[in-house]
This record gives structure tokens, sequence and C-alpha cells, in this order.
């Protein structure tokens, strides 16, 4: 059996230039890697004292842990590796809000939210 796990990312209200992505990504894989992969990344969450990974929090919570620019890379490139390892399939769509935003209004009831048109373009590549 093959395994879809996708996280939305809806980053809309923050409404700085940095934070104006709307991003669906997901990983597809075999079921049986799933539960190897799970363990690895709670170790490694437990290991860096991490309730979680969120890109959109990751700086601040490295910040508030007094992480230099090296140490956080040092760590995200352990989660990425532990993604790595794996036989999973990584995919990812985003949407810029900016651009979403200037769509008539009429144009952006037919895809509903951007959050809504991100998860069904992912949809359309994954299947």
């Amino acid at each position: 059996m093959i395994v879809l796990e996708c996280d939305v990312d809806d980053v809309e209200s923050q409404g700085d230039a940095l934070h104006r992505l709307v991003c669906c990504a997901g990983l597809l894989g075999q079921e049986e890697g799933r539960a190897q992969f799970n363990r690895h990344w709670r170790h490694l969450l437990m290991k860096h004292d991490l309730p979680h990974l969120h890109l959109k929090e990751w700086r601040q919570m490295a910040q508030n842990r007094g992480w230099t620019l090296s140490k956080r890379r040092e760590v995200l490139a352990e989660f990425v590796r532990a993604i790595d390892e794996q036989d999973f399939l990584g995919f990812a769509v985003a949407v810029d809000t900016n651009v979403w935003g200037s769509l008539k209004s009429k144009q952006r009831k037919v895809f509903g939210t951007a959050s809504d048109f991100c998860f069904q373009r992912l949809m359309r590549i994954v299947f």
C-alpha cells in the first residue's frame, strides 16, 4: 500500500514579504518505511528538544534557543537527511498570495481558497 501524507502551511495571514506563500507539500511512499521514518523523526525532535518542526516557526524557535546560523543549518540538515534516507517521493505546490489576491473575485471563487487550490494542484501532480 502507498501512503500519502500531506501538510498545508498556510501563511496568508502573516502579510509580510517573507511570508506570502501558501504551500502544500508531502511525501509519498510505502507504509512499511513510514514507521521507521517516524521513529527517526521523533528521535531528532527529542535530540534537539523541539516540539515539532514547522518551517514557518523555525527561525523563531532557533533564535529562542540561541542557535547560530550554522547550528540552525546543521540541525535542519539532520531532518533533511532523515527524509533523504527514505524511499519517499517528495512533492510541493506553492501559491504567491499577492498574485492570488490580484485575481478577480470570480476567478478565486472557481478555485476556492489559495490553500484549496494548492491541494487540488498537488493531487493532480501526484495522481
